[in-house]
């Protein structure tokens, strides 16, 4: 599925942001003797697929679109998980061999921006302007036949990757001034948001086991890395700094995250981080003369890795949304919704008893407010979560009071908005109200 040069998408997607960042030196892990796909945009000029290796060793071009196709850009490309082929956008859906062979197109109605393999390789799914003027997921067979529209929506899908499972598609979505990811069932049904709200998460990629989601956003200002699990649990942030962090790709074995780094006035690099996070490193022997080169997939055996099995660990169903200093939580089998605050900035520890480091400073209080937590914002320093009410349909709650409570006070919420529905998709546009 992989990313893309996104120089010809439409505007609000076009988000090549410029940063610096502090690199460790250390040595470079060592993941797999496959090489890697990587899209390289040559200055805007035109972008094509190269393979290159971590160490350092000679890339060979894979295409020139430029001169075989009259066409300046590479949109997008996948690796197909174990045949020596590669799905590609280049105007047109196209496959060609990893030796550059064979290419040749296979879909070409429309407007197309990502692709990404099933792991059985027998469709091949891509999102694009067909039918209407939404993007919208679709499968056809690797002949090109087969056509299946997945999603009918107001959203704009653009970035996707398939499950390891083959059940499930993650997408990355623009609908108005909001957008987040969603993950549809490889069938069409059962499309549900993963994260929404006013950030833009970008180039989703499943984790080989199945357990996480990698993906890029600008929530907190430069585009960073974060990882969720796929039922919405246990958001984490993975990178940080004034650089912008891209196009996300998993190493074969799980354990490390392969990524472009933006800096400013000079070409983009890519570096390495740990699943868990930590210390980036930078790959070695990168071509100086390139502005920017977006990993795609590792070419051979991306997806029947040997995983060092991930500490057993209780899944975590519950809801959480952060931003900034506040945080939204429903616990698993608890109605209530909990607006809480970050200790570090600055509350007294004796105003309440902190967990993990949050005090609570709101929570909803039974029938009249409690209901499915679905998004949240801070606004003005003030948090503010909307909640699906079985009765009263989308509901905005605040705390009632920010102020630093005594231990053992009970604070509760207050119900500032309800019945609009477009807040639990988390906008927030023209708000707060008045």
């Amino acid at each position: 599925m992989r990313v893309k040069s996104i120089t010809t998408l439409i505007g609000v997607w076009l988000l090549l942001l410029i940063g610096n960042s502090m690199i460790d030196a250390q040595e470079m892990p060592t993941f797999t003797d496959s090489p890697i796909l990587v899209i390289r945009d040559f200055g805007g000029n035109n972008a094509d697929l190269f393979q290159i290796s971590l160490e350092g060793v000679q890339d060979s071009r894979i295409t020139n679109v430029l001169d075989t196709l009259q066409y300046r850009y590479v949109e997008d490309a996948d690796c197909a998980p174990v045949r020596d082929e590669i799905a590609y956008i280049a105007r047109s859906l196209r496959l060609i061999s990893t030796t550059g062979q064979n290419d040749r197109a296979i879909f070409l109605p429309g407007i197309l921006t990502a692709v990404t393999w099933s792991p059985t390789e027998t469709q091949i799914a891509f999102t694009g302007y067909l039918e209407d003027a939404s993007s919208e997921i679709y499968t056809v067979l690797p002949d090109g036949s087969g056509l299946a529209r997945l999603t009918t929506n107001t959203y704009v899908e653009m970035w996707i990757d398939w499950s390891p499972s083959g059940s499930q598609i993650v997408a990355s979505y623009q609908d108005g001034a909001s957008g987040g990811l969603l993950i549809v069932n490889s069938d069409g049904s059962g499309t549900r948001l993963l994260t929404a709200g006013a950030a833009l998460d970008i180039h989703p990629e499943w984790s080989p086991d199945g357990s996480e989601i990698v993906f890029a956003s600008n929530r907190n200002g430069s585009f960073h890395l974060y990882t969720i699990q796929p039922d919405g649990s246990n958001l984490t942030q993975l990178t940080f700094g004034e650089t912008d962090h891209l196009a996300p790709v998993w190493s074969p074995d799980g354990q490390w995250i392969l990524f472009r780094a933006d800096r400013e006035n000079l070409p983009s690099q890519l570096q390495v981080v740990p699943r868990s996070g930590g210390s980036v490193q930078t790959v070695p022997g990168q071509d100086t003369d390139m502005t920017h080169e977006n990993p795609a997939c590792w070419l051979a055996g991306q997806n029947t890795p040997t995983p060092t099995p991930p500490p057993t660990a209780t899944p975590n169903p519950d809801i959480v949304f952060t931003q900034g200093s506040y945080r939204a939580v429903q616990r698993v089998g608890n109605p209530r919704v909990f607006i809480e605050r970050a200790m570090a900035t600055g509350l007294d520890p004796f105003d309440s008893d902190p967990v993990d480091g949050w005090t609570l400073v709101g929570r909803t209080n039974g029938a009249g407010d409690n209901g499915t937590l679905r998004a949240f914002t801070v606004i003005d320093a003030v948090p503010y979560a909307a909640i699906q009410h079985t009765s009263k349909g989308c509901i905005v709650v605040t705390p009632a009071s920010l102020a630093p409570r005594l231990r053992g006070q009970t604070r509760l919420v207050t119900i500032i908005e309800q019945g609009n529905g477009s807040r639990c998709q988390g906008d927030w546009a023209l708000f707060p109200p008045g």
